[in-house]
């Protein structure tokens, strides 16, 4: 006899008779249960695969602090939302740190006579 279970947070089922839960690709946020379709990371951040929550900062908590948080299906930790670096602006569905001039999965360089402080989410971060 066979069990159907809700797809767990941290990953996606996009398919009727899913067999497996699917990670949470880069650049977007599975951050509840039963999706279908992830989440798009959010304007001025980037999201690694198996993003699984909205919450900011994580990446700058203490170890004790971390272990101190409900470790998610399949044993994997809480994995939050990550600033976009200084000196570039991330649209929505930023996927990592590293700039690829014209490719807007990537964070891209802010427009000549501005600049862009962490978490900039346009070309013309601040004046």
């Amino acid at each position: 006899q066979s069990i159907c279970t809700r797809c767990p947070i941290g990953y996606y089922c996009p398919h009727y008779k899913t067999r497996f839960p699917l990670v949470c690709p880069p650049g977007r946020v599975c951050a509840r249960e039963g999706l279908q379709t992830p989440d798009m990371c959010p304007p001025g951040h980037y999201c690694l695969a198996q993003t699984n929550t909205f919450e900011k900062n994580l990446h700058m908590m203490t170890p004790l602090q971390l272990s101190q948080r409900i470790p998610l299906y399949g044993g994997i930790a809480h994995q939050g939302l990550y600033p976009c670096p200084n000196g570039t602006f991330c649209v929505g569905g930023v996927e990592t740190p590293l700039t690829i001039e014209g490719n807007f999965t990537t964070p891209q360089q802010c427009s000549q006579g501005y600049y862009c402080v962490i978490n900039s989410n346009n070309t013309q971060g601040a004046m």
